[in-house]
């Protein structure tokens, strides 16, 4: 009855790890919020929002995922210079409202230079252009039907394991009469049990370690 549990708790921490193959593309918020982080600006751009020269802040323009509820409701980009304007000028650009379905491509952000100061957050002059596309879930379905059929024969693999240990030990007539000693049996099952519970335990840590971490 162990082994059943310690193989259902098995397959279940695999396909928890199969189900996080894609991360979705998050942020934290409390430290992306808007404003300057470290001295360099970060720039909110949303969706509804106009810059000053009429432009949506936030606009998809292309991709196959465009014109869907998939699109971002805002970005949150930091910039890699105090200077917004250089033309050297790289970002960084998150959002907790994308979904692992979809994934942004080519960004483009142009800040046009005009005579006022900006506090940056949402008070700013640039427009956000992207594209946006579904994600391909050829390769994760190939992934997970990988995984779910390794889970199937490791499966098998100890049920057949235990099915054995449980005949030899309710039918020992059929073993050689020097073979017969249930204690080694039992033994031999408690180090099974023993080896595939630290298993588990350490698979389903290095998931977490694994998918946890932010991106």
């Amino acid at each position: 009855m162990k082994l059943y549990i310690l193989q259902l708790l098995l397959v279940l921490s695999l396909l928890l790890c199969i189900d996080n193959v894609e991360s979705s593309f998050v942020v934290n918020d409390d430290v992306y919020g808007g404003g300057r982080d470290s001295g360099l600006p970060i720039l909110r751009f949303s969706k509804n929002m106009l810059t000053p020269n009429e432009r949506h802040q936030l606009i998809c323009i292309g991709g196959t995922a465009r014109g869907t509820n998939e699109e971002a409701e805002y970005l949150i980009c930091k910039s890699s210079m105090n200077d917004i304007y250089h033309k050297d000028v790289e970002w960084k650009c998150q959002s907790s409202t994308i979904s692992k379905n979809v994934r942004l491509t080519k960004l483009n952000i142009d800040c046009p230079k005009l005579n006022v100061d900006y506090t940056y957050g949402d008070d700013h002059p640039c427009n956000l252009e992207y594209h946006l596309d579904w994600v391909d879930n050829y390769t994760f379905s190939k992934k997970a039907g990988w995984g779910i059929l390794g889970v199937f024969f490791f499966y098998i693999f100890l049920k057949r394991n235990t099915n054995l240990y449980s005949g030899q030990i309710s039918n020992p007539i059929f073993l050689p009469r020097e073979q017969i000693n249930p204690k080694v049996f039992r033994a031999l099952g408690i180090v099974v049990s023993i080896i595939v519970f630290i298993s588990t335990i350490v698979f389903i840590l290095l998931c977490l370690l694994m998918f946890s971490a932010p991106i």
